[in-house]
């Protein structure tokens, strides 16, 4: 491989999305929260405002929807942590 290393891909887990949230544009990807509970994942979606560094600071995965697509509250979802390090981070 001409000295280049081998990166694991990022780790994805199933949680339980905490409210509903709509594709609108072509690429929906969408900043979560992932927090560890009983039944197992919840991720909340982190929305509003135009400062999208503070929606990417406030998250830990993200979550891509369909354009024009729906995922309603309580549905599971696939939600791709944005390191490996997270992991240990939600068992902290």
């Amino acid at each position: 491989m001409l000295g280049l290393g081998f990166t694991a891909p990022l780790p994805i887990l199933k949680a339980k999305i905490t409210r509903e949230v709509k594709g609108v544009a072509l690429l929906n990807f969408i900043p979560v929260s992932v927090k560890v509970v009983e039944e197992g994942f919840v991720a909340e979606p982190v929305l509003g405002g135009s400062s999208v560094l503070r929606r990417l600071i406030q998250a830990n995965g993200f979550i891509y929807v369909d354009p024009g697509g729906v995922i309603e509250e309580g549905k599971e979802v696939d939600v791709t942590l944005f390191g490996v390090h997270e992991l240990s981070y939600l068992y902290a």
